[in-house]
């Protein structure tokens, strides 16, 4: 198979960053990565969104670094062995790149603006997205069915229940949610252990506290407006700060079948 292919990935959250890094570790490395300005992800030790705020961001020894608005910019990223992460490009530099693969790694639930006429071949994680009509293959990302990573050809991705994977038998009662709505400021950190009470962060003058103890898995990226309710990041129940900064065996699962979706295509 052809590696020289140029692969536009749509997103640089979790999923997103998990299928660029597979991507470039099975020697793709024509990966351009996009995002939102100021982007809302929460298990940010895996995602290189964070290269939008520190112009680069590596995760297991894959770098993206935050390209400017032009050709020349991407392909010098490109031609030191790293990923180019356009923020917020513009449509015409989005033509300019001529991508023979599209992966939408957004995980809004809901279609943005991808089409399956935009390249020879375009695939979508999770729901939002009907195979055969708006991209050429789905992937299946919710977590507690049995079929997570299934390449879908025909028809949609199981609707996200919002219940989040189980860990060391730790569930809803995993989840950060915002005690008010306002402005967060946090005060721990990504890999930050926590107790049981422990203050997280404010929202106002109302604390944002560690439900159960473990380490900071996820937190968005402060200051963010937030209301009331909303999700903001998870803590994980162990005590091994490092599983912060690897990749899941979850988002690995959906990378393999990303990988073996465009297998079948160009094989």
């Amino acid at each position: 198979m052809d590696k020289n292919k140029t692969i536009l990935i749509k997103g640089a959250g979790e999923k997103a960053s998990a299928v660029a890094w597979g991507l470039f570790s099975q020697g793709f490395r024509r990966i351009i990565m996009t995002d939102i300005e100021n982007p809302l992800a929460e298990r940010r030790g895996v995602c290189f969104s964070e290269a939008a705020f520190e112009q680069g961001k590596e995760i297991e020894g894959i770098r993206v670094e935050r390209s400017r608005h032009s050709m020349d910019s991407i392909n010098s990223i490109l031609s030191n062995g790293a990923i180019p992460l356009l923020v917020s490009p513009d449509y015409m530099l989005l033509q300019d790149i001529r991508p023979d693969i599209i992966v939408d790694g957004i995980m809004a639930k809901r279609n943005t603006g991808t089409f399956i006429e935009q390249a020879p071949l375009v695939i979508a994680l999770g729901p939002g997205f009907c195979a055969g009509r708006d991209v050429h293959y789905v992937i299946e990302t919710n977590p507690n069915i049995p079929g997570l990573g299934t390449i879908i050809e025909s028809g949609c991705a199981e609707e996200h229940t919002g219940i989040p994977t189980e860990v060391q038998g730790k569930s809803l009662e995993r989840l950060l949610l915002s005690p008010g709505t306002g402005v967060l400021y946090a005060e721990k950190n990504i890999g930050d252990p926590v107790s049981k009470g422990d203050t997280i962060g404010y929202v106002g003058d109302k604390k944002l506290q560690s439900p159960i103890p473990g380490v900071v898995w996820g937190l968005i990226r402060t200051p963010a407006n937030v209301k009331e309710g909303q999700k903001l990041g998870d803590i994980h129940p162990g005590s091994n700060r490092e599983i912060c900064f690897k990749i899941t065996p979850q988002a690995n699962k959906i990378t393999a079948s990303v990988i073996d979706a465009i297998t079948r295509r160009y094989n």
